[in-house]
């Protein structure tokens, strides 16, 4: 077996114009592997495989196909369209806006993101004229064997993928990169190849969760009931990394692309007369691949805060608010049941001084299977001087109708909740005008040990009612919550994520 490592370009797009063979000639066993723009090493020891790519030289076309990293949100709208379609769409929008004492428009936006495994992608191929093995540990193991298979000219049925143990991933390995990388090596090298991927390769090249904004337009009566509730989101589709989008194969010619288009708005599950929403897909910067909620956590980041700031405005208890437009008893449960386990007092706008500020959000979101409900109360410490948030407490009430295991449960509902305050409060992949440039977990933050809330759960078992999903439900409703806890620190609403220090002094 020989070690892989590819040589990534300086720039998405650019093209490989020539290799400097004499640049490894020095390190033992390593040879050059060639494809048009697809460029490797191999060596039979992995840390020759290092050393050979660090040190070949390559010279490349230039490229800049990235928008300025400061203008993501506005250039999102002006890109292209590929399909502009209606999710939900109930009653005379225009007639429930006018019919509104309370009236607000806002804009929330959604950062890239990484997947982050904490284990970089590994793959082993071996490869010959007829017939490829490969072990991954790929999320669609049926899917990326077809792919292979096309992409290395084999009938499907001579490719067999085995499955190994892999890093976690929720989502990253709809399309497994290295998998493909070992199958292109190993077919030029007539050997097999292992490729394990390094941590600049996992964060720098991976598909990532697209940036999306969002905007929302709705008014409240003089009872704090929701007249009207019209959101937009743009947003590439969370599904082009999925199939016939390996690196690879792009990098070699001839990937056919994939446009299946996913990460619409999650269902708006508030009793409200007119409600709408638009899904304006647009073409990619980026691949996109789904990560946990697909939309979901963005949409529901909207919606939520949305709520919280028509409550502000009408001058009512968040918590009351969400209860005069639901009329759902599940929803009520558990609104409620987060509430007691909270201690919520009712909030309608606090002055504070002193040196540390604290608030307290709350929110709720329905997703997946038998549309699951989680509720949850954030509480946070804000530093006046530097802008830094502290999780102190997170309680989350979740139903998802029958349980079975109500211990593997509860690792699923905590693991999402600080999964996902870990997105709103840190994660964000940074880009220059030609590539990914948050390489590693200094320039990718995700919530450490350190800086873990006190975590309460509630189950709210149902034996009569079918079972749903936990896995996504348990996450969606995470960054609004913290989000709306800044906003009863701060007095003004963050309208975007991640939450850094640098941000959040401009909201105090």
């Amino acid at each position: 077996m020989m070690h892989g490592r590819v040589v990534r370009p300086p720039a998405i797009g650019a093209k490989l114009l020539s290799v400097d063979g004499d640049s490894i000639r020095s390190i033992t066993g390593a040879q050059i592997v060639r494809r048009n723009d697809f460029l490797a090493v191999v060596a039979p020891r992995e840390e020759d495989a290092i050393r050979a790519a660090l040190a070949l030289q390559a010279q490349w076309s230039a490229s800049e196909r990235l928008p300025d990293f400061n203008s993501i949100y506005q250039e999102l709208p002006k890109l292209a369209v590929v399909s502009d379609e209606l999710g939900y769409n109930r009653g005379d929008i225009a007639a429930g806006l006018a019919k509104g004492k309370t009236r607000l428009k806002a804009t929330y936006d959604f950062p890239f993101q990484d997947h982050a495994m904490i284990g970089p992608s590994c793959a082993v191929a071996d490869v010959n004229s007829d017939r490829a093995i490969i072990w991954s540990g790929s999320q669609w193991p049926q899917g990326d064997r077809g792919d292979i298979a096309k992409m290395l000219g084999l009938p499907v049925e001579r490719v067999q993928l085995i499955w190994r143990q892999a890093s976690g991933s929720y989502g990253r390995l709809g399309c497994d990169d290295a998998a493909a990388d070992a199958a292109i090596i190993s077919q030029i090298v007539g050997k097999p190849v292992r490729v394990q991927w390094m941590r600049d390769d996992e964060h720098g090249w991976e598909p990532l969760s697209p940036a999306m904004t969002m905007t929302i337009e709705g008014a409240a009566d003089a009872d704090g009931r929701v007249t009207a509730f019209d959101y937009v989101q743009y947003s590439p589709s969370h599904s082009t990394g999925e199939k016939g989008n390996h690196l690879a194969w792009h990098l070699i010619g001839g990937a056919p692309g994939w446009g299946r288009r996913s990460g619409a708005a999650a269902n708006l599950w508030y009793d409200i007369e007119a409600k709408r929403a638009r899904n304006v897909y647009v073409e990619p910067w980026l691949r996109g691949i789904y990560l946990r909620s697909p939309g979901g956590i963005q949409s529901i980041f909207a919606y939520e805060s949305f709520m919280d700031e028509l409550a502000d405005a009408a001058g009512i208890d968040p918590l009351e608010f969400r209860l005069r437009n639901t009329r759902d008893a599940r929803d009520h449960d558990v609104l409620r049941a987060v509430a007691n386990l909270s201690g919520w007092q009712a909030r309608t706008g606090r002055k504070q001084g002193g040196a540390t500020l604290t608030g307290r959000g709350i929110a709720m979101g329905r997703y997946g299977a038998g549309e699951s409900r989680s509720a949850l109360v954030v509480d946070v410490e804000i530093e006046r001087c530097s802008g830094k948030v502290a999780l102190t407490r997170a309680c989350i009430a979740f139903d998802c109708g029958f349980v079975l295991n109500p211990d593997g449960l509860v690792n699923q509902v905590e693991g999402g909740l600080l999964q996902g305050l870990s997105r709103a409060l840190h994660e964000q992949v940074k880009f220059d005008r030609k590539r990914v440039t948050s390489l590693d977990w200094n320039d990718y933050r995700i919530l450490t040990f350190a800086e873990l809330p006190e975590v309460k759960t509630q189950l709210i078992p149902r034996p009569d009612e079918p079972w749903g999903s936990a896995g996504e439900a348990g996450t969606v409703a995470t960054a609004a919550a913290l989000a709306n806890a800044v906003f009863d620190a701060t007095g003004k609403h963050p309208r975007r994520l991640p939450l850094d220090p640098a941000y959040v002094r401009t909201i105090m």
